[in-house]
């Protein structure tokens, strides 16, 4: 309840009340990973996720966090395979729900989506988060082509993610400038537009202004 009012420092502080009782309670662990991610403290994000995960290896959600703080943090070499794991163990079969196991059943604080949501919108969500976060690493790695494809995957799960739009639209935008090719311009624009319409206010939207005004220049 405590996540879902975006009280992160007090749900923090019960669920170590928790874990001074039960040190090895996953599901404790594994949201005591989540509210240190989004209070931006990755290094006990990281390590209270490998925690989750060693008391409970076949539970996916750690390894989204744990992914998460890995890359936030820098370690991008070390994120997409947790980003993977997760995708793997959290595959959804609604003849199989059984398989779906979110612990956190209300908002995603921190991320923009403040809305009470039903389980398969978690799902949806964390999917979003995931391939993003691939999105990002192979974007920042130069692997545009895999970054593109992720990028689009996240937006498959939330299409109004303005920052999947924005990292669509500097891959594209990056793989133009690499390739000496317009064939990638035009997908740029519709992304770079599409973020400032759905986020005018945050910092990155100003980067997208300038980005469209450098390509509207180009395709001339």
């Amino acid at each position: 309840m405590l996540l879902d009012t975006s009280d992160a420092d007090s749900s923090i502080r019960h669920l170590n009340l928790v874990l001074q009782r039960q040190p090895n309670h996953a599901v404790a662990l594994t949201l005591l990973a989540q509210a240190y991610r989004f209070k931006e403290l990755w290094a006990q994000s990281i390590d209270a996720a490998r925690k989750a995960i060693a008391a409970n290896p076949k539970t996916a959600e750690p390894h989204l966090w744990l992914a998460d703080s890995l890359r936030l943090s820098g370690k991008l070499a070390d994120a997409p395979a947790e980003y993977a794991q997760y995708l793997k163990l959290s595959a959804f079969d609604s003849k199989l729900g059984g398989r779906l196991n979110y612990y956190v059943l209300g908002s995603l604080f921190g991320m923009g989506k403040k809305k009470r949501v039903a389980e398969r919108d978690i799902w949806n969500d964390y999917h979003n988060i995931a391939y993003y976060g691939l999105c990002e690493c192979e974007r920042r790695g130069g692997r545009l082509d895999d970054a593109i494809g992720d990028c689009q995957r996240a937006l498959a799960f939330d299409g109004k993610d303005f920052f999947a739009h924005y990292s669509l639209g500097l891959a594209f935008m990056t793989k133009a400038q690499k390739t000496q090719s317009v064939a990638e311009l035009s997908p740029a624009l519709v992304h770079f537009r599409t973020m400032v319409q759905l986020a005018p206010d945050v910092v990155e939207a100003g980067y997208a202004k300038t980005n469209i005004q450098a390509i509207e220049k180009a395709l001339k």
